[in-house]
């Protein structure tokens, strides 16, 4: 496809509707834990593998990629992906066992778990610098919609047809996404649309720092060139520090709401409603300023903004309606509204050429974040009276150090253009 018929609307709009399905696809298995329960006849704990599975095999899945997305086509990797992706989301639909169940979640988690890594990627190597927060704010704005139309038309699918029937309307939708995403998205054979900047990040000290010898290294030579550029393994520790402080708390609000705050489960949808409307404008916004003041300035506002609803809504208690919807709605604003310039960060850290394989082990290692973060949660939650003041506190401090570290980071295309 030629440069000059690049349609930079059509191609981010493919990328959000890509990264919305794959989001449905994680959200939706956990609304629908009880009919999945008594189908199979298994116990929670069971249950919980399946959301296990997904997260760990796609770390596992992030890491592989890394070591190919560089050396090949990242627009035939992308497509390979997703197509698998669409192919274990209908397997979910026609499994009969829990067995079968669990291998199509473990697939479905490969495919998926790598997905957001390589749509930034991508996002990252033909948006240009200074429209990277817009972009980003209109990927992430894909986790708004999930919240307000995709899991909610999902579940009154499911309360047609039956639990199998999302997963179906995901692969369908997926399979339209597909055939568009073959037009729109470019390809390009140095992974970049600059051929330029790429050609200078190879004459750059910094990409070629001394190696080691042998057929390991051979093997694993992605993984030891990110770790051996400026900023990368800084950049990481970030990611990984504002993941793992929102996922102490995050997977437990819902029960948070109902057992302390006394909400009525019936109500719990109208969280989810306004606080991904809410999120679905304030994600574009926050892109806006991050193209505007700068993407770690940015970041840091976010992040300190951030601190406010992570004090108080696990500290919350019995409370009305209106203060709940308040509380959570600003939640999620600014907890999830900080993605949107620390992903915009992460594809302007590295040089094009590695992009693919850097965004990939970050995401690896975001999903690990997750679900260790997840698990410290359940676990204070578990065995303290006032666990939730302790995963308060935890985040908040985690948070703060979010702020001091990204001191720390620099950003490669800015270097390059001030340089010039």
């Amino acid at each position: 496809m030629s440069e000059t018929r690049f349609n930079e609307k059509h191609f981010l709009r493919v990328l959000a509707g890509i990264h919305f399905s794959h989001i449905v696809d994680f959200m939706i298995i956990m609304p629908l834990g009880p009919a999945i329960m008594r189908d199979f006849d298994v116990g929670a704990s069971s249950f919980g593998l399946l959301i296990s599975a997904y997260t760990y095999s796609g770390a596992i899945s992030a890491l592989l990629i890394a070591l190919l997305v560089d050396r090949f086509s990242r627009r035939k990797i992308f497509l390979l992906v997703f197509a698998s992706f669409i192919l274990s989301t209908m397997a979910c639909a026609c499994a009969q066992s829990y067995e079968q169940m669990l291998v199509a979640r473990t697939m479905t988690g490969a495919f998926g778990g790598v997905l957001g890594a390589l749509i930034h990627t991508l996002s990252g190597d033909f948006i240009p610098y200074e429209r990277r927060g817009k972009a980003s704010g209109l990927i992430l704005s894909a986790f708004s919609i999930a919240s307000i139309l995709g899991v909610p038309v999902s579940l009154s699918l499911t309360e047609i047809l039956g639990w199998r029937s999302p997963f179906i309307l995901i692969g369908c939708v997926g399979l339209s996404l597909l055939i568009f995403a073959f037009r729109v998205i470019p390809s390009s054979t140095n992974n970049s649309p600059s051929k330029e900047i790429t050609s200078r990040n190879r004459l750059s000290p910094q990409v070629k720092p001394d190696k080691p010898d042998g057929a390991i290294y051979a093997i694993l030579e992605p993984l030891w060139v990110v770790f051996h550029l400026k900023s990368s393994a800084k950049a990481i520790g970030l990611s990984v520090s504002v993941l793992f402080a929102s996922f102490l708390f995050i997977p437990y609000i819902t029960l948070h709401l109902i057992e302390t705050v006394k909400i009525e489960p019936s109500r719990i949808p109208l969280v989810y409603l306004l606080g991904g409307g809410a999120t679905f404008v304030t994600s574009r916004l926050i892109g806006y300023l991050t193209d505007r003041y700068g993407k770690l300035e940015t970041f840091r506002i976010v992040t300190l903004a951030s601190i406010i609803p992570l004090a108080v809504l696990p500290n919350l208690g019995p409370s009305s309606l209106l203060t709940t919807l308040s509380v959570t709605t600003v939640f999620f604003i600014f907890v999830s509204g900080r993605m949107v310039p620390l992903s915009a960060t992460l594809v302007s850290i590295t040089q094009p050429e590695f992009r693919g394989r850097f965004m990939s082990i970050n995401s690896a290692l975001q999903q690990v974040a997750m679900g260790t973060a997840a698990w410290v949660g359940g676990t204070i939650i578990q065995s303290n009276y006032d666990g939730n003041t302790k995963i308060s506190i935890l985040a908040v401090s985690i948070s703060l150090f979010a702020i001091i570290w990204s001191r720390l980071i620099r950003l490669y295309d800015t270097t390059q253009l001030n340089s010039k």
